[in-house]
């Protein structure tokens, strides 16, 4: 019987090694996946870092741009024969050119708005059949403004 305790006693000790030897491993294991969770939230945390701060910088390229727009739409209300206060009074955000250019909807330099006025004097002067003053008058507001708008323009093209 002692010897049957005996071989027990081995078996059990057999186990318990095997035991120990699994929970090594196991253990081992655990620490390794542990190293590799931390360097997966240190990798997400810096990436979310640099989202972060592309975000911002495309916040603030967003608000420039739009001071720049709006910038820009002041000097042509300007180049269109409106002050500084008349354009912010008015509210005129949009394109004035591609809103009021009704005559000369097209002309991109000097030599074109002449030849399109020159035309225009023709068919709408008041001596013709279908002649009118204030149309006459609209035309001349209009190449004042365009013409003035153009040079600007060719100035900050230069």
């Amino acid at each position: 019987m002692e010897e049957k305790q005996l071989s027990e006693l081995e078996r059990l000790q057999a186990e318990k090694e095997e035991f120990q030897k699994e929970l090594k491993s196991q253990m081992k294991q655990v620490r390794h996946e542990k190293e590799q969770l931390k360097q997966e939230r240190s990798f997400l945390d810096m990436k979310f870092k640099i989202l972060e701060a592309e975000f911002q910088q495309l916040a603030q390229n967003q608000e420039a741009l739009k001071k720049e727009k709006e910038e820009f739409e002041k000097q042509k209300a300007y180049a269109r024969g409106y002050s500084h206060w008349e354009y912010e009074e008015e509210g005129m955000g949009g394109d004035f050119y591609k809103e009021h250019a009704f005559f000369f909807k097209g002309v991109t330099n000097p030599l074109g708005l002449k030849k399109r006025y020159k035309d225009l004097i023709k068919i709408f002067h008041p001596d013709n059949l279908f002649g009118d003053t204030g149309t006459i008058q609209k035309i001349n507001l209009e190449y004042e403004k365009m013409k003035e708008y153009l040079q600007v323009k060719n100035r900050y093209e230069a």
